[in-house]
């Protein structure tokens, strides 16, 4: 599919790294309790997902045949 990794409720799920859970806090937080709560609560509500380029135009092998021009 070409998920790099996905972030929610405070966890990032990494490829790289068999998608096990791991802490995680958004670059603009030095600490958990220095983080504005809007921008906290833009990682617990609903999921980031990062694709790689060629997902992204869907170009992976999963998206062959689904899409069309």
């Amino acid at each position: 599919m070409g998920i790099m990794h996905l972030v929610w409720h405070d966890r990032r799920y990494a490829a790289w790294d068999s998608f096990e859970p791991e802490p995680y806090l958004s670059s603009s937080c030095r600490k958990r309790s220095k983080c504005s709560a809007t921008l906290r609560h833009r990682h617990r509500d609903h999921a980031h997902i990062l694709l790689t380029r060629k997902a992204g135009r869907g170009q992976t092998s999963w998206c062959a045949g689904r899409l069309r021009d």
